[in-house]
């Protein structure tokens, strides 16, 4: 059967989403909002004195970096929820130069973090395995650097290079996403990953055009792509109209990765 209201099959159901406040987090928090879910923003800074904005999603305020104050997230979810039905690693630390503190914090953002994250609230997302419609689902944001190195000649003097350690990341992100997908199959908690392609913010966009013009040229489709072009597909995979889709990684890449 083809759902064919799969985008919007979200009304009353509740969607985590880690780094809300960013630049594709910002998109998929109003996608999932658009489709009825109730949705649940961590960020490490509030956009809004109050914890809840206008859209109608709840902000919460909270260091993933920190294993206490993640600890303590999972604590208030599971204390407050009655259920999770997506969760959406999306949260990233800045790459930057590479110095020993932020290949670290990199690393725990990319893999430590999901995986306590996805861990933790397992039981809250825990599903009927037998109703395929009431699975539950896990996207986890990987990148197109975990899978082929970037391309140095389309840096400019003015732009750093994609850093080693960020794709390392990404690449364990994917790992840890087939690693779940077999873990938590029998409890309904589908596991999949998301690998955007080259998606510079406006500020980088802004400054560095001719770093955008040339990514651009290495791009089949041959433009940079929008965050809401990362929102949908991260709405099919939580959707029904996925349901027997796991331990599966999805390009979104303008073709980067097919050459």
């Amino acid at each position: 059967m083809i759902h064919n209201n799969a985008m919007n099959s979200f009304s009353d159901k509740n969607v985590l989403v880690t780094g809300g406040n960013g630049w594709l987090g910002g998109a998929i928090c109003q996608a999932f909002a658009e489709a009825g879910a109730n949705v649940i923003s961590v960020s490490r800074t509030l956009p809004v004195k109050s914890e809840r904005n206008t859209k109608g999603v709840l902000y919460l305020k909270s260091n993933l970096l920190d294993p206490e104050g993640r600890d303590a997230l999972i604590a208030r979810l599971n204390d407050e929820f009655g259920c999770l039905h997506v969760l959406v690693n999306n949260a990233y630390a800045d790459s930057g130069e590479q110095d020993p503190q932020r290949i670290a914090n990199s690393l725990a953002m990319n893999i430590e973090v999901p995986l306590s994250l996805t861990e933790g609230l397992a039981d809250l997302l825990s599903a009927d395995i037998s109703k395929p419609s009431e699975s539950s689902c896990v996207v986890n944001m990987a990148s197109m650097y975990g899978m082929v190195s970037p391309r140095f000649e389309v840096y400019t003097p003015t732009s750093p290079e994609n850093p080693a350690f960020y794709g390392a990341g990404k690449a364990g992100l994917m790992q840890l996403t087939r690693y779940h997908a077999c873990k938590y199959a029998h409890l309904g908690i589908r596991v999949n990953s998301v690998s955007p392609g080259a998606m510079p913010s406006p500020l980088a966009q802004e400054q560095d055009p001719d770093f955008i013009a040339n990514l651009e040229q290495n791009i089949p489709i041959k433009r940079i792509g929008r965050p809401e072009e990362i929102a949908g597909p991260v709405l099919f995979l939580a959707s029904d109209a996925a349901s027997y889709i796991t331990g599966a990684n999805l390009n979104v890449d303008g073709g980067w990765t097919a050459r």
